[in-house]
């Protein structure tokens, strides 16, 4: 972290500001510039420089990656432009070869156009993918999540029946949150830097792990409407999740009295318990130094903790239409976990039946 004063001196900086249409030193802009100085043959600035300008150069191009891998694979390699692609999008691992060889960008693009009577590995040899320019590979690939469609075309002999999937569409904050995920489910959080796996659950050594986005400052500079995020709907519901997850309880404990006995510190109502939480994974972040080689600027975005504090709003299709999806997994999830722990039993009254035959 003492490299980073002379770093933000660096006049390549405020080139790649410029690139990405950052008015302010974000995090977003900090990952970027710390993933190209990672991708640079050395550690000298003209090298910094150079890799600045070819970061530049395939971001704004209108080839096809296909030809960019051709013209800058003798000097740089096919690899470097993959990178900066992914890194520019904000999903690069996205972008990384597998151990086939193939990257999982290219798999999800050619699971997209899946041709008849030919093999998944032979339509991947053709490297279709790379036909594509990058902001279109990535709408065209699906790894984003869009919009979900209610079905509402079958057979109403009510005319008010059609109300049924819209009213169905909505689960509530206070019931689906970081602190009933946590408790009941035990469900961990993973802070990734890949924006298609925000809300994503998933498996990890066993446990279940809930994948959020960990750099939403990604969406004040240019690069959501350079690459199309859905006319800006999703950067929108991503950045809106962030309360629905951790701000959906009215603070209870106001008075003079409670802060004397500190009870935020204590106290086991869902609002403090969700509190002490949130306090526990922002504190993990501004410490998370990751790779010591590669970390030279700071990435923790204070954008996050600026979200986390705002008005939470349900989850409704009409706030969450591309995420949809999986805020549905998420609450079948939820709402099929058993208790874990003997602790939990205490806490989790979801079914009254059984909570108060424990009791």
């Amino acid at each position: 972290m003492s490299r980073s004063p002379s770093l933000e001196r660096d006049p390549a900086l405020n080139k790649l500001d410029e690139i990405l249409g950052c008015f302010e030193k974000t995090a977003y802009r900090n990952y970027v510039a710390n993933t190209i100085r990672a991708s640079a043959p050395g550690r000298a600035g003209d090298s910094f420089q150079k890799n600045v300008d070819l970061f530049a150069e395939v971001i704004r191009s209108k080839e096809t990656i296909g030809n960019l891998i051709s013209r800058f694979r003798s000097g740089h390699g096919g690899g470097i432009v993959l990178a900066f692609i992914g890194v520019w999008q904000s999903v690069y691992h996205s972008f990384q070869p597998l151990a086939q060889g193939f990257t999982p960008v290219e798999i999800a693009y050619c699971v997209a156009h899946r041709r008849r009577k030919m093999s998944l590995q032979r339509q991947l040899a053709l490297k279709e993918a790379f036909n594509e320019t990058p902001a279109d590979l990535l709408s065209k690939s699906k790894i984003l999540p869009g919009p979900k469609q209610l079905d509402v075309t079958k057979r109403i002999t009510d005319p008010f029946d059609v109300l049924g999937p819209l009213e169905a569409a909505s689960v509530s904050c206070k019931s689906l949150n970081m602190y009933t995920l946590c408790s009941f489910a035990g469900v961990k959080i993973h802070w990734t830097t890949n924006l298609s796996r925000h809300l994503l659950l998933s498996k990890r050594d066993g446990k279940d792990i809930l994948e959020i986005y960990s750099l939403p400052s990604m969406f004040k500079s240019s690069t959501p409407a350079m690459i199309g995020l859905g006319n800006m709907e999703l950067a929108l519901e991503v950045r809106l999740s962030y309360a629905s997850l951790f701000n959906p309880y009215q603070p209870k404990h106001r008075g003079v009295l409670s802060r004397m006995l500190q009870r935020k510190k204590w106290c086991w109502c869902r609002h403090c318990m969700l509190a002490r939480m949130r306090d526990v994974e922002l504190k993990g972040l501004k410490h998370d130094r990751g790779h010591a080689e590669q970390l030279m600027l700071p990435t923790y975005d204070e954008t996050i903790q600026t979200l986390m504090a705002a008005h939470a709003v349900d989850w409704e299709i009409g706030s969450y239409n591309y995420l949809w999806t999986r805020v549905e997994a998420l609450e079948k999830f939820l709402r099929c976990s058993k208790p874990w722990g003997f602790r939990v039993l205490f806490r989790d009254n979801r079914n009254t039946a059984q909570y108060w035959t424990f009791v």
